[in-house]
């Protein structure tokens, strides 16, 4: 008797099974946005480091030459 009175109707399942499925899909959407801004973020990381390298060499050209001038 308990049982049946916790049976979903065959509607009320096919409206989990498709909240299930648009859960699961959005789920997915979720990951690869997640995974592109993981890469974009990698890619920045990347170019700070070269450029802060590139910084370092001006500088230490620059200070070279200054002290040349000297």
């Amino acid at each position: 008797m308990l049982l049946e009175t916790t049976r979903k109707s065959p509607s009320t399942n096919n409206q989990i099974q498709k909240r299930i499925s648009l859960f699961g899909k959005l789920f997915n959407e979720m990951a690869v946005y997640s995974g592109n801004l993981e890469a974009r973020l990698q890619t920045k990381e990347e170019e700070n480091e070269r450029l802060w390298k590139e910084l370092k060499e001006i500088r230490s050209v620059r200070s070279v030459e200054d002290n040349d001038e000297w």
